[in-house]
């Protein structure tokens, strides 16, 4: 788990990192991008449930999501949830089972009662 950084707010510092094609390497990208520990929380649930929806393959597509979620900038609202939700929802085809997760997302992250992003 990552390591708070020392600030009043108690958010997460996450670095974002790009690779190089020439060596292979990874870089941080435009610094780093902070994340309230409350969604630290409500994405490790909510990347749980999409395991459940997709199989283990999910779990790389969840970080895959995390990484570009973030790369969008800092999350400081519980409601920023939505985005990547959604993220990870354009991942199942099904409409039906899409439909199921993100019910079951929304409600696992207690946003369920606020109108969806669109």
């Amino acid at each position: 788990m990552r390591e708070s950084i020392g600030n009043p707010l108690g958010t997460m510092a996450t670095p974002l990192l790009e690779s190089s094609a020439a060596n292979g390497s990874r870089r941080p990208v435009n610094d780093t991008h902070r994340m309230l520990p409350l969604l630290a929380r409500m994405c490790a649930g909510v990347d749980e449930i999409f395991v459940e929806f997709v199989g283990p393959f999910g779990e790389m597509l969840t970080t895959e999501a995390r990484t570009a979620w973030l790369g969008e900038g800092n999350k400081m609202r519980s409601s920023d949830i939505e985005g990547y939700i959604a993220l990870l929802a354009r991942q199942i085809d099904d409409v039906a089972r899409r439909t199921q997760f993100v019910q079951r997302a929304r409600e696992h992250a207690g946003v369920a009662h606020l109108q969806p992003h669109s």
